[in-house]
């Protein structure tokens, strides 16, 4: 969705090899007028306002997303009829129009997808792909297309990090060995039995609906507070509880699991095990006051007299 209006006239033949439709809304952005340009200059509060009233509409698409996910009707009311503005021929929009829930995979935002699938010299094919030789590609159908260059866009895998099996924490354990079920973490910052470990935009960190700045903001400012007690306590080592990181994750599953992620359809927001390790299930300000409410309690800090106490 990035690349093909980008290039789609340029070469005499573009073929498209779609595996499964998106849901796309359109994309509202707009030069600003001179008028707003003159209110943000003069009374600058106006633009904490807009950006106020953009953080809320965007906050809004929990409601449908993890509380009521019948909500997201109204989503695929805007999505189909974008379809239906965008594309006149009933096989093309037949080919574009997909049939999992909406928001079970992430929503896409374009103006100029649909136009480009609609040029002359562009095509879609949906069979799938077959085989591909030197010279083409054959689909599922058995037709062959004779191609000069493959562009390999296939999307996002995010649940299995690579760097996890270069992270080991006591006793010698792997990241990715701990992790091998599915990613998870306290607060998607830190992982019980990696002390001193702490990372950003970790699991169930990712959003489906909002800004991620302000989650890495959060988790900067959660991190620092933890270093800052370690600091006072004069530890040498700090680590999430066990048993807290093991409560905060049922809590986390629970919620995701009568979200519409969960439902319908398979994502990059899922580990391969079904587990959803990529999404928070609530607003942004929920996991904000999450991390602000602090409890050294919830970790373990050890100094050099009591590192080899269990």
């Amino acid at each position: 969705i990035q690349f093909v209006p980008q290039i789609a006239d340029k070469p005499a033949k573009l073929s498209v090899y779609q595996r499964t439709p998106n849901w796309i809304i359109p994309r509202h952005d707009r030069a600003y007028h001179r008028v707003e340009k003159w209110l943000f200059k003069r009374l600058p509060f106006t633009r904490k306002l807009l950006r106020a009233k953009i953080y809320c509409q965007n906050e809004m698409r929990v409601l449908g997303m993890v509380l009521h996910p019948a909500l997201m009707k109204i989503f695929r009311i805007t999505a189909t009829w974008n379809i239906r503005r965008q594309v006149a021929d009933p096989d093309l929009r037949n080919k574009l129009t997909p049939t999992f829930p909406i928001g079970c995979k992430r929503i896409l935002i374009s103006n100029d997808w649909y136009p480009a699938l609609q040029k002359p010299n562009v095509e879609v094919e949906t069979s799938g792909i077959r085989e591909i030789t030197s010279t083409s590609i054959i689909s599922n159908d058995g037709s062959v297309r004779e191609v000069d260059c493959i562009i390999f866009g296939t999307g996002f895998y995010a649940t299995e990090n690579p760097i996890a099996t270069m992270i080991h924490g006591r006793d010698g354990r792997v990241l990715a060995d701990v992790w091998a079920d599915g990613e998870e973490a306290y607060l998607g910052s830190s992982v019980h039995g990696f002390p001193n470990f702490f990372f950003i935009v970790g699991p169930n960190v990712t959003l489906g609906h909002s800004s991620m700045v302000y989650m890495i903001e959060t988790q900067i400012a959660a991190i620092s507070r933890v270093l800052e007690a370690a600091d006072e306590a004069s530890s040498t080592t700090v680590e999430v509880r066990e048993e807290v990181q093991d409560t905060y994750n049922r809590e986390l599953q629970t919620r995701l699991g009568g979200s519409v992620w969960a439902n319908g359809c398979d994502s990059w927001y899922k580990h391969r095990s079904g587990k959803i390790t990529q999404l928070w299930p609530g607003f942004t300000f929920s996991f904000r006051r999450r991390n602000r409410d602090f409890k050294q309690s919830d970790y373990i800090f050890s100094t050099p007299s009591t590192e080899a106490t269990p």
